[in-house]
This record gives C-alpha cells, structure tokens and sequence, in this order.
C-alpha cells in the first residue's frame, strides 16, 4: 500500500533548507490533518517545483520543516483553459476549485446575458478566487 504525500503550497521565496509553514496551512497540517513530527509532506511553488520534506517541528503558530528532496514536475502538454459564466458565490467557489483539481490551466470569468451581475468588490473577490485554486 503506497503512502500518499500531502501537499501544501508556499511561495518560492519561502522555500529554504529549513522552511516554516504558518497560517492556514499550519492550521490544516496539524489541527484538520493530524500530522505529528516526522512526517514527511510535499510543497509546492507553484513554478512547477514540488520538494519533499520532513516536519520537524510544530507549535501554535507555525510549523517548521526541513527539504529533503526536490524535483519539477513539466507543465503538461495539453493546457486546458476554462471559460465561465459568473455564478453566484458558492457554485463559482465550487467550480473554481474542482477546475483547480482536474488540471485546468486557466479560468477565465466572463459576463453573459444570464450571468449573476458581477459584486462591487471585483480585486476582493479574485483574491478569493486565486486562494481557493491554491487551496485545490
């Protein structure tokens, strides 16, 4: 029975030797996943770099990791791009993130005859929007 990896996102500048994971992601490693000291969990950078690392410490605010391994996963050969009709709050959100984890490359949003009208917090609501697909 092969052991499954959990993944985790940080930016590229985060990402040392030693690394701290906080927030969050703190918050899903430890307190939704259990995760203990030892175990071992892969991040990612969103460049297509993926580095396996062992959880070497663990605290109320952050989660400290050590990089035992790293490689690059190519960008596929086929980019799928989604367009999609503006959906009330909870579809879109749902849609965004099961997109996010078939593969989609990019989705764009766009307004339709029958689109919900778009919300006054247009930069708030990407922002979400862009947390949800890292999140997938």
């Amino acid at each position: 029975m092969s052991h499954i990896l959990r993944r985790f996102y940080l930016p590229p500048q985060k990402i040392k030797k030693k690394s701290v994971i906080e927030g969050e992601e703190r918050h899903h490693l430890e307190d939704v996943l259990r995760l203990k000291l030892g175990d071992e969990i892969e991040i990612i950078d969103g460049e297509g770099n993926v580095y396996r690392a062992e959880i070497i410490q663990l605290d109320k605010r952050k989660a400290s990791i050590t990089i035992k391994e790293q490689y690059f996963v190519p960008p596929p050969s086929v980019k799928i791009h989604l367009g999609i009709s503006l959906l009330k709050t909870k579809a879109m959100d749902l849609v965004i993130q099961k997109a996010t984890e078939l593969g989609v490359w990019a989705i764009y949003v766009c307004t339709t005859k029958y689109s919900v009208p778009f919300l006054k917090e247009k930069e708030k609501k990407i922002k979400r929007w862009q947390k949800l697909a890292i999140e997938a």
